[in-house]
């Protein structure tokens, strides 16, 4: 390993320099058009996960929330979806294809702002957990009550 880091043809960048801006934009650029995990269909998504594939209707989103979780140093962006069969799933900016994902989302479910991870980025390291969709058109209190009881 120590052999590999110390090889002469290896170039070091940080990332404020020029190539360091453009190497990041290119990775940046990658991720944005990025599947990941995702297979999309006219009614919905299937989802590739360590036990198989499962398939999720838009028309089965009941409710979306988004927030932050505190990671200490950085802070990750989270989504928990919850569908009419009584089940949720969780997703976040480190899940492969999450800004195609975003993108979908809010193709197929139009109250749902493109732009809400960025209304939830700020101030750092609070939850700032927001009801982005109720498909029953209840407040973000009644949503988030009856979505995370216990």
């Amino acid at each position: 390993m120590l052999v590999r880091l110390l090889n002469p043809k290896n170039l070091f960048v940080t990332y404020d320099t020029e190539l360091g801006k453009q190497i990041l934009a290119q990775q940046f650029g990658r991720a944005q058009e990025d599947l990941g995990i995702f297979f999309y269909t006219d009614k919905g998504f299937n989802l590739t996960e360590h036990n198989g594939v499962k398939v999720y209707n838009w028309s089965d989103i009941e409710a979306v929330f988004g927030f932050k979780e505190d990671r200490y140093t950085t802070d990750e962006i989270c989504m928990d979806i919850f569908t009419s069969s009584n089940s949720s799933l969780r997703l976040t900016e480190s899940t492969p294809g999450w800004y195609q994902f975003n993108r979908k989302l809010s193709e197929n479910i139009s109250t749902i702002d493109s732009n809400w991870d960025a209304e939830i980025a700020l101030p750092a390291f609070e939850t700032n957990l927001k009801l982005l969709y109720d498909k029953k058109g209840r407040t973000s209190h009644e949503a988030e009550k009856a979505c995370y009881a216990e």
